[in-house]
């Protein structure tokens, strides 16, 4: 099934792609100095980055992706300020051309009733957070005071007849999305000032299976963290996918949190992990669902990380003159393994410390690996000159252990024992050195 979903979605993708509209947006001429505006469609999977408009002859233009919630985010960068508006435009339709304005130096677009009040919240947000910031001593009731703000002005478009309900949903959602950011930071805020709050986001608004449980509640990243934490990690897979299914009705919302769910039980780090129970979990809440098996692909993956698991004997590693290295040559040696690039500045860093090392245990059971994941081999050659690199050089192009491992940053290291398993997933660093020399003396090299 989630196959089908899949390939729905990517088709959608590239007919909505095939029939990008056009947008053709005019702001006021003193503030367009130096101002450069991005759109983006609201869409549930977070795909779209912002495309940035270009300016020619006092109109910012670009191309309009159509949006499967119909809203769109237009972003303006300006004196490295950055002011956000959302605006609705249902519908296929034809290019779209607005004209925004300003209102304490605020982003502001009255072309519709819609898109008034999304403005007239905008507005509203940036005026009292404006106001929060200049106050000397902000306190607690300030904060509330502020939020409940907002939660009127969502029940106030709550209670409009004519507005679409679409736009209702998207303010009520929007709404609880920012107070429920606000709270977090204004916590952390309060925190460091040693102050608290006397509050917390459910003394404002309901919880978030009440707030939350329509389509536009998967069109934002925090709603659905929201949603995703209001459920315990802690519980058995099929008992969190449960409860969303108790608690939330949308099938929109379900879909995503559901992908949220696994993909956190999957990528969640414990030390001590019984990894057959938890697949087997998985394999349960997968059939039951009928989702697709790439999330016990994806766990199965994760047993490479495990202590005592074998080198990944598919990675295809090749020295400076293009040799295939095999690292099953090693056994009988611990192995050091340095995932770095020419282009990363930590790594090269990292090469000074890597080098003392290697010369101090030059006579011991251990060998290291300077694994580059360059794809492009002549920048690092050229590296490897400038550096007088030594020692065992080799390069993953394809990316097949950096992959993997789940390799996301450089750099990275990683030390294998006598046999080829694994002994650290994170080994300290070079530069770490009393850390890493504690490990290596354990190991009565």
């Amino acid at each position: 099934m989630r196959n089908i979903l899949l390939m729905f979605i990517c088709l959608s993708f590239f007919r909505l792609s095939a029939q990008e509209n056009k947008i053709r947006v005019t702001v006021p001429a003193d503030y367009s100095h130096g101002l450069v505006l991005y759109v983006s469609p609201v869409n549930s999977d977070d795909s779209a980055a912002p495309g940035k408009l270009e300016l020619k002859d006092g109109v910012h233009e670009g191309s309009l992706p159509l949006s499967e919630s119909g809203f769109y985010q237009i972003i303006g960068v300006r004196e490295q300020a950055q002011s956000t508006l959302y605006i609705y435009q249902p519908g296929k339709g034809a290019d779209v051309k607005i004209a925004l304005s300003l209102k304490n130096e605020v982003l502001y677009l009255d072309n519709t009733s819609s898109n008034k009040i999304l403005s007239n919240f905008n507005l509203l947000y940036a005026e009292s957070a404006r106001l929060a910031w200049q106050k000397d001593d902000l306190t607690s009731d300030d904060v509330y005071s502020m939020l409940m703000e907002y939660k009127k002005y969502s029940d106030s478009v709550a209670s409009l007849q004519c507005c679409p309900q679409a736009v209702k949903e998207f303010v009520k959602t929007h709404v609880y999305n920012t107070i429920y950011s606000s709270v977090d930071m204004m916590t952390q805020i309060f925190k460091r000032e040693g102050k608290e709050l006397k509050f917390e986001i459910g003394d404002i608004m309901p919880e978030p299976h009440i707030m939350l449980d329509n389509d536009m509640a998967a069109y934002f990243y925090v709603s659905k963290h929201a949603i995703t934490k209001d459920i315990s990690p802690s519980l058995p897979l099929h008992t969190q996918i449960g409860v969303l299914y108790t608690n939330y009705k949308n099938d929109k919302v379900r879909q995503v949190i559901i992908n949220h769910l696994l993909q956190r039980f999957i990528s969640k780090r414990e030390h001590e992990r019984d990894f057959d129970a938890d697949r087997e979990q998985l394999v349960e809440v997968v059939k039951l669902y009928k989702l697709d098996n790439e999330y016990i692909e994806k766990f199965d993956m994760l047993k490479i990380k495990q202590k005592g698991a074998a080198f990944p004997s598919f990675a295809v590693l090749k020295d400076i003159d293009g040799n295939v290295v095999d690292v099953s040559q090693f056994k009988g040696k611990y192995i050091y393994i340095d995932l770095w690039a020419s282009w990363c500045v930590p790594c090269l860093k990292e090469i000074p410390y890597l080098q003392k090392l290697e010369s101090d245990y030059k006579d011991k059971d251990i060998v290291f690996l300077s694994v580059s994941i360059d794809s492009d081999e002549k920048a690092w050659k050229k590296t490897l000159a400038a550096r007088n690199m030594h020692g065992h050089q080799l390069i993953d192009d394809e990316h097949r252990l950096s992959s993997a491992l789940g390799v996301a940053s450089v750099p990275f290291f990683i030390m294998y024992d006598k046999e080829g398993r694994l002994l650290e997933y994170r080994a300290p660093r070079p530069s770490r050195r009393e850390e890493l020399i504690k490990l290596l003396d354990s190991l009565n090299l």
